[in-house]
């Protein structure tokens, strides 16, 4: 069994935390815009199942005496929020992962250099 060379374990590592950031994303930004929608009143997409219709408006105030089930509405629309945003923040890792790979190719001495850089004056560990 060979070992995997060390820039192999970590542009796997650099994906993984990609894939970990975009997950994160997508459940935050979810969970955040299904509960703001819930707050604020917007206009959503309502099935009345008395009528048998959907309609794209605000939830009925309370005085009102029609069924409206907005979930599905407010779900969907959390649901392409977050897949919008956590699509941005994968892209935008990847851009930045891909980068940071292509410098180190590049320029591989600049890139050993800034690894193995002596900390700053001030910085955790420096004398």
């Amino acid at each position: 069994m060979s070992a995997r060379p060390p820039e192999a374990v970590v542009r796997d590592r650099r994906r993984n935390a990609a894939r970990v950031a975009a997950a994160i994303t997508l459940v935050t930004t979810f969970t955040l815009s299904f509960v703001a929608t819930r707050i604020v009143r917007a206009p959503l997409p309502c099935y009345q199942p008395v009528a048998h219709l959907w309609r794209w408006s605000a939830p009925p105030p309370g005085g009102e005496a029609t069924i409206c089930m907005d979930y599905y509405g407010r779900g969907g629309l959390a649901l392409a929020i977050a897949v919008a945003l956590a699509l941005g923040a994968a892209l935008m890792s990847r851009f930045v992962l891909r980068r940071e790979l292509l410098s180190e190719i590049t320029e591989p001495e600049t890139a050993r250099r800034r690894r193995t850089a002596p900390p700053i004056r001030g910085e955790i560990g420096s004398a």
